[in-house]
């Protein structure tokens, strides 16, 4: 009889160590899924920021969602609901305009990236199309390596199957690799 209560105490004693140890697991893991670092610390809804140089607007961002992370090594702002961004010259002209289903801007590295369902118009009506953009202020430069389609305002189609490199304003771009179309006078 006593062993086979020796035996029940060790089982039932098993039986704690291995929930004690598997709570401890969880909560390791449930600790990483809600660090302070994977929390944003501003969340804000239905967004409209103003960038200005020397007191004139210079763009105007428009999104239903921001998350902003500042307390990492390379903070930044995400807006995973997507944006629509309008450009202006310093003549208060608008130069162009962005949307894109989701967007994440690198503070350090003043890099936005754009994705799903990427779209520019520039002043002269030019459309760029693309799955994949980043916009890198520092080196005035638009870029993706993805597929990447411009329709231009006279009638002209060209894409770039490998990727595409262009100026911020989107006024001078060249392609990787390009098949294009457009229409011939009679």
């Amino acid at each position: 009889m006593q062993i086979i209560s020796k035996i029940s105490r060790g089982i039932v004693l098993a039986f704690f160590l291995a929930v004690l140890f598997s709570c401890e697991g969880k909560i390791k893991k449930i600790d990483q899924i809600i660090s302070k670092d994977s929390l944003p610390e501003i969340s804000v809804d239905q967004v409209q920021m103003l960038y200005s140089d020397s007191g004139i607007v210079r763009m105007k961002l428009f999104a239903k969602a921001l998350e902003r992370y500042t307390s990492i090594d390379s903070p930044y702002i995400d807006f995973p609901k997507g944006v629509m961004v309008f450009f202006f010259t310093k003549q208060k002209a608008r130069e162009a305009s962005l949307n894109a289903g989701w967007a994440h801007y690198d503070e350090k590295k003043d890099l936005w990236e754009y994705r799903t369902k990427v779209k520019i118009v520039n002043r002269q009506g030019d459309i760029l199309t693309t799955n994949h953009l980043f916009a890198d202020r520092r080196k005035d430069s638009l870029y993706t390596k993805e597929l990447v389609t411009i329709n231009s305002a006279d009638g002209f189609s060209i894409t770039g199957k490998d990727g595409f490199r262009s100026n911020v304003d989107f006024t001078d771009y060249e392609f990787e690799t390009v098949v294009g179309t457009g229409k011939a006078e009679e």
